[in-house]
């Protein structure tokens, strides 16, 4: 098995349990920043 054969092995043995937490981490990074960005703008809108 040659190097190129192993590496796309390898990506299509991600189980969707994974790119399920992948998916979820950047839904709440998202809604963090988003509320961040918020409350920053309403500390300086005064």
């Amino acid at each position: 098995m040659n190097k190129e054969e192993s590496e796309v092995k390898i990506d299509k043995e991600l189980p969707d349990s994974w790119w399920y937490r992948v998916y979820a981490a950047v839904a709440v990074t998202t809604v963090i920043v988003i509320a961040l960005l918020w409350a920053f703008s309403q500390y300086f809108s005064s």
